[in-house]
């Protein structure tokens, strides 16, 4: 129960980052930082099974967006 607060609270946090990324209030440096951030962690399967039983409380943008910076980063990640 721990995990899936602190799943949410981020979250909220890089939701937070992404609308005022896009609304132009948050500088290109930050974004980069705490968009990869997020990627990273979303990517991760244990997160995943998390984000996939509360995706559906976050706007569809950010859900969206959410799930292309996993895909991406998963194809940029070397093959273990």
């Amino acid at each position: 129960r721990r995990f899936l607060f602190m799943v949410i609270s981020c979250a909220r946090h890089w939701e937070r980052a992404y609308h005022k990324a896009r609304g132009g209030t948050l500088d290109a440096t930050s974004w980069s930082g705490i968009h990869h951030e997020l990627a990273d962690v979303f990517s991760y399967p244990g997160t995943q099974a998390y984000w996939q039983r509360i995706h559906f409380m976050f706007p569809p943008d950010f859900v969206s967006f959410v799930e292309k910076a996993v895909r991406e980063i998963k194809r940029a990640r070397p093959a273990t």
